[in-house]
């Protein structure tokens, strides 16, 4: 996933158009194409309440594909799940380390 701010004549503005415009179909996933014909990733709306879009993009040895059918598949949330645990199992161990380093 990444942080979409101005790539190629894309932004958050024009994503969330896009989206707007899929709103009634059964997919609400669209391809980032830029101005120059290049495919950036993806953006996808992850559960029927989100306004704001998660973005998917091809990494090492993945393709975007497989990368799309990946966060499809582990979107119980808004965030796939595997991004969601990894935070919530960080916050919890800073939050562990604050209270020990209170302790002493």
């Amino acid at each position: 996933m990444f942080q979409l701010h101005h790539v190629d004549g894309l932004d958050q503005s024009k994503v969330r158009e896009l989206l707007r415009a899929k709103e009634n179909s059964s997919q609400d996933l669209i391809t980032l194409v830029g101005s120059s014909g290049h495919v950036w990733g993806a953006a996808m709306r992850s559960t029927k309440a989100s306004v704001k879009p998660i973005y998917i993009s091809s990494g090492h040895r993945i393709s975007l594909q497989t990368a799309i059918r990946i966060v499809q598949m582990t979107c119980k949330y808004r965030v796939p799940e595997p991004v969601r645990q990894a935070d919530i199992r960080s916050r919890d161990y800073i939050r562990k380390l604050e209270m020990n380093a209170k302790r002493k």
